[in-house]
């Protein structure tokens, strides 16, 4: 669980030199080709991993046991849940872009979205 924030902090450094080398000249149109491509595999990993029962996050846990109690559909917690902390962000100075700001708005209905898609395929052969 304390893993991946050492990993993330020794390869920023280095993956951002390589990313920024890569795609100073990219045009606009490709970055947000790269940037929808990245927003699908993040909610299908999300979607995948919260789907087959072996455990969660704490993060991801409170969406789901919200969504499992019949209180509020997963895709409104989870909505809240990133503005929540998007909004801590942006008072105590974190790193933040528009890409952010999209993420937090529609990582719940995409992770949602996949795992309607992934029920609906494991009613269909089981």
């Amino acid at each position: 669980m304390s893993l991946p924030g050492y990993i993330v902090g020794y390869l920023t450094p280095i993956l951002s030199r390589i990313i920024f080398h890569t795609f100073s000249k990219s045009s606009i149109l490709e970055i947000i080709i790269l940037f929808v491509f990245g927003m699908v595999l993040f909610s299908l990993g999300i979607s995948l991993y919260t789907s087959v029962n072996l455990g969660v996050s704490p993060y991801d846990a409170v969406a789901l046991s919200f969504e499992k109690k019949g209180w509020i559909s997963y895709r409104l917690t989870r909505s809240m849940q990133d503005l929540l902390f998007f909004t801590l962000a942006l008072v105590f100075g974190g790193p933040l872009g528009i890409g952010t700001f999209i993420i937090a708005f529609t990582t719940g209905y995409f992770v949602q979205s996949w795992r309607f898609f992934f029920k609906n395929i494991l009613i269909k052969y089981n």
